[in-house]
């Protein structure tokens, strides 16, 4: 094998490689959606629900300043989190703190997502809460 073979062969197996790695990513990103947090920045039952009940999509869009505080509190935290445990020396007061700070963020978050569904809840009929419930009844990936 001549030298120039030799490295035309090297560059054609780096060049499938990428080429393998990019198509991955692009299904990958296609297959799917938007991201792994979905619209309101959770994988979660409630998430699907919004997409598939136009009043829960209401209630939900006129707190979305307050959503968006949450969702902001909630990346604050875990930067807290990320932060303390990077931190020399290592201080595990610190740590328990921050981790006790995003649990509380993470609360926050849920009493406001399910006060919106039980909002939504009490002013359906019948039909539409059974639909709700069938809805955070079925399994997520």
């Amino acid at each position: 094998m001549t030298p120039l073979s030799k490295r035309l062969g090297i560059f054609l197996a780096i060049s499938i490689g990428l080429n393998l790695l990019l198509a991955g990513l692009w299904l990958g990103r296609g297959l799917r959606g938007r991201g792994p947090h979905g619209p309101l920045g959770a994988h979660s039952a409630e998430v699907d629900g919004v997409r598939r009940h136009p009043a829960l999509r209401r209630a939900f869009d006129g707190k979305a300043p307050e959503f968006a505080a949450r969702r902001q509190a909630a990346r604050e935290a875990r930067r807290n989190v990320a932060q303390s445990l990077e931190q020399q020396p290592f201080e595990r007061a610190r740590v328990e703190a921050a981790l006790s700070a995003l649990r509380a963020e993470n609360l926050r978050s849920q009493e406001l997502l399910h006060n919106q569904l039980v909002s939504v809840a009490e002013r359906g009929s019948p039909e539409q809460r059974r639909e709700l419930g069938r809805t955070f009844l079925r399994e997520r990936p």
